[in-house]
């Protein structure tokens, strides 16, 4: 058991920790010889994922003290909520925008965020689509 305790300022970094923007901008410049600007770009990188990984190092406890926080504290439950909102929109505005890696993007989109793609399907639908397969026809 962690010997830190949760209390809201807690919450309070919990939050901060994710609110962090997802990407820097940053203007590339070429120049011609004569040294007049030749053109200017504007660049995007993506800044490091915020994860609850990174939070619990920063607080010196594991993500499993984290989770029995948010189990016996209303306030850091919805701090938790707020923070993986927060960090699916942060993963989707640099998958949007091109700054990720197409499949590790939706790798981490469905294990950490736990986005699924449209084509997923459970066992449950799958069984149904192959019963109606194997249905005789009406007709």
């Amino acid at each position: 058991m962690a010997t830190q305790k949760c209390t809201r300022e807690t919450a309070d970094a919990l939050i901060r920790h994710f609110s962090g923007a997802p990407y820097s901008e940053s203007i590339d410049t070429a120049w011609h010889s004569n040294g007049e600007v030749r053109q200017e770009s504007l660049r995007r990188i993506a800044n490091p994922l915020p994860t609850f990984e990174g939070f619990a190092a920063k607080q010196g406890v594991c993500v499993r003290t984290l989770a029995q926080w948010e189990e016996a504290h209303a306030y850091f439950r919805e701090a938790c909520e707020r923070a993986r909102d927060m960090q699916r929109d942060f993963l989707v505005q640099n998958a949007l925008l091109g700054l990720y890696n197409a499949s590790f993007a939706r790798m981490v989109a469905s294990a950490v965020c736990g986005l699924q793609d449209s084509q997923h399907l459970t066992l449950e639908t799958a069984a149904t689509i192959v019963d109606d397969l194997h249905a005789p026809d009406d007709d």
